[in-house]
C-alpha cells in the first residue's frame, strides 16, 4: 500500500511523491524519495539540523546567502538554538513535517534501525548514481531507493570518493550541543549510526506514521 504525500498547503507535489509501505512492525512508512528530489534517485535538498528550509541542492548550483554549513552560520539559525531532539510535532524544526504536513516527521534513529533489520536490500546504480535498495522482505517489488548523496561542508558537496559512496541521512536525534545523529547507507555499510556537525547539509527521507 503507498500512501500520497500532500504539501503542508493541502496542494499535491509532483505525483512521483509517495510513501511506502515496507511491511514494517511499526508500520512505519517510509517517503520514495529524498526531500527537494525530482526522481527517487536524485539527492534532493541538503538540510542543516534542526532547520526547515534547505541551503543546498543536488545540482550543486542552488546556494543562498544564508546557507549555514559552517558553524558560524549555523550559530545563526533557529536549529542551534536546539537543546535537545527535535520534536515530531514542531514545525518550526522538523523540515518533513512543515513540508509534508500532519503524519510526516524526520526519522528517528529507532525507525532507521528498524528498516535495517526487517526489510532485504542491494546496492545498485541507478543513472549513474549508487544507491541502496531496501524491498520488501515478502515481495521485492516493493522498495525505496536511497541515494549515496553524501554530504556538504562549506559550499559544496564533500567530494572524497570514498565519502561518495555512501548517504548521509539526518535523524531528529541529538547527539549532543554540537552533533546530531545522522546514518549512514551504501557500499559496505547499509544502515550505520553515525553523527556529525549539525551545521553540515545533510539530505532527509520523510517518514510517516
Amino acid at each position: 500500500m503507498r500512501r500520497r504525500i500532500l504539501l503542508s498547503d493541502g496542494s499535491m507535489p509532483p505525483a512521483q511523491y509517495e510513501y511506502v509501505d515496507l511491511g514494517l512492525p511499526s508500520g512505519l512508512k517510509w517517503a520514495n524519495m529524498n526531500i527537494g528530489a525530482t526522481s527517487p534517485e536524485d539527492y534532493g535538498g541538503y538540510f542543516s539540523w534542526g532547520n526547515i528550509e534547505p541551503h543546498f541542492s543536488s545540482d550543486k548550483q542552488n546556494i543562498d546567502d544564508g546557507y549555514s554549513f559552517d558553524s558560524t552560520n549555523y550559530a545563526l539559525t533557529s536549529g542551534s538554538q536546539l537543546p535537545g531532539d527535535i520534536p515530531s510535532n514542531d514545525a518550526q524544526y522538523d523540515a518533513a513535517l512543515a513540508i509534508f504536513g500532519s503524519g510526516s516527521r524526520l526519522p528517528k534513529t529507532d525507525d532507521f534501525y528498524e528498516l535495517k533489520i526487517n526489510t532485504d536490500y542491494e546496492y545498485t546504480t541507478i543513472n549513474g548514481i549508487e544507491c541502496t535498495k531496501f524491498m520488501k522482505k515478502d515481495d521485492h517489488s516493493v522498495y525505496i531507493l536511497v541515494p549515496s548523496a553524501s554530504y556538504v561542508s562549506g559550499t559544496k558537496i564533500y567530494q572524497s570518493t570514498y565519502s561518495n559512496r555512501y548517504g548521509y541521512y539526518t535523524t531528529s536525534t541529538r547527539h549532543n550541543i554540537y552533533y546530531a545523529k545522522f546514518y549512514l547507507t551504501g557500499h559496505i555499510y547499509t544502515v550505520l549510526e553515525t553523527y556529525g556537525s549539525r551545521s553540515q547539509g545533510v539530505p532527509i527521507r520523510a517518514v510517516h506514521d
